[in-house]
Order: structure tokens, then sequence, then C-alpha cells
């Protein structure tokens, strides 16, 4: 799956074969107020109440790359809540559990 570069940074000078989402794109990449929000980080960028607003077109496409992701996400997460909230927990049997695609405990 290859994500457009424009989800990445929407900053930067890029082409889109879909005239419509090139507008959105274009005025989206002159907005001074979305240039200082995206410093935080592209996915809390995209996940902006004012971007499917604004530019549907361009946040139909980005939410389907910020979905894809989540479950990862959360699984990671989990690991390290546990391993923060219990000091006698042993973590590695969680990543070796990951990586021979078992389930944990």
């Amino acid at each position: 799956m290859d994500i457009p570069p424009w989800i990445i940074n929407p900053f930067d000078e890029t082409e889109v074969a879909n005239v419509v989402l090139q507008e959105e794109l274009l005025e989206l990449s002159t907005n001074e107020e979305l240039k200082i929000k995206f410093r935080k980080g592209y996915p809390t960028f995209w996940l902006q109440a004012e971007i499917p607003e604004k530019y549907p077109g361009l946040w139909e496409i980005a939410r389907k790359f910020l979905i894809a992701f989540p479950s990862s996400y959360l699984v990671e997460r989990m690991f390290i809540m546990r391993r923060r909230s219990d000091p006698q927990y042993d973590s590695s049997y969680d990543v070796e559990v990951v990586h021979q695609g078992k389930s944990s405990r």
C-alpha cells in the first residue's frame, strides 16, 4: 500500500491527477493556520475536525490510510502501558509472541 506523499506532507509541492483534489490540496497548502497545526504530526493534522469539512476529497483518501494502521498502534500502546504499570511484568515474552504470531498469555 503506497501512501500518497501529500498525506505525509501536504505542504510540499505535489501534483495530483484529480483536478478537485489538486484544488483542495492547493487551498490547504496555502493555509498558514494549518501549517502551524501540521507541526504536531500528520496523523494529528488529518484528524482535525475542520479537515473533512473544508477538504472532503483529500479527507476521503487520507482517512483510509489513517484507519489502516490503528490496531498495530493499539497493541504497541498496550504493551507499553502494561510494562509501565507492572514492574514485575516480563515484556520480552510479548515481543517474542508477537514475532511468532501467537496469542499472548
